[in-house]
């Protein structure tokens, strides 16, 4: 994005660094630089005015808490999980893992030996 105008500090660095600056994880210098652009800057001051609320909007929904009984559920799923691993074969790598539950069953098989690259040329 660029607003047309000429600036000491191009618009798409500004974007890249919008949320070290909203998060005021920069030095004062480049605080001071970003903060000169969107005084003469409209449409980096609204992109930024708009992570900002975006981030806010964020921060505000973490606080609430889910419902008591979605809460209860979970946690009932969690504590009726079992996990098991194993070899496909006596002295083989682990190549299997079953997730059991009284609702899921589902075993993933993967591959612990990885083909390795031939002699490089």
């Amino acid at each position: 994005m660029s607003c047309g105008n000429h600036h000491d500090v191009d618009c798409r660095e500004i974007l890249e660094r919008v949320y070290a600056f909203i998060d005021n994880e920069l030095d004062n210098a480049d605080c001071q630089a970003i903060s000169a652009h969107l005084a003469e800057c409209a449409p980096c001051l609204h992109a930024v005015d708009l992570e900002r609320m975006v981030k806010a909007l964020v921060a505000r929904s973490c606080t609430e808490r889910a419902p008591v009984q979605l809460r209860e559920r979970v946690l009932v799923s969690i504590r009726d999980v079992q996990v098991s691993f194993g070899p496909s074969h006596p002295g083989g790598g682990l190549e299997w893992a079953r997730v059991e539950s009284s609702q899921v069953e589902m075993t993933q098989q993967f591959n612990t030996r990885p083909e390795l690259p031939g002699p490089l040329a």
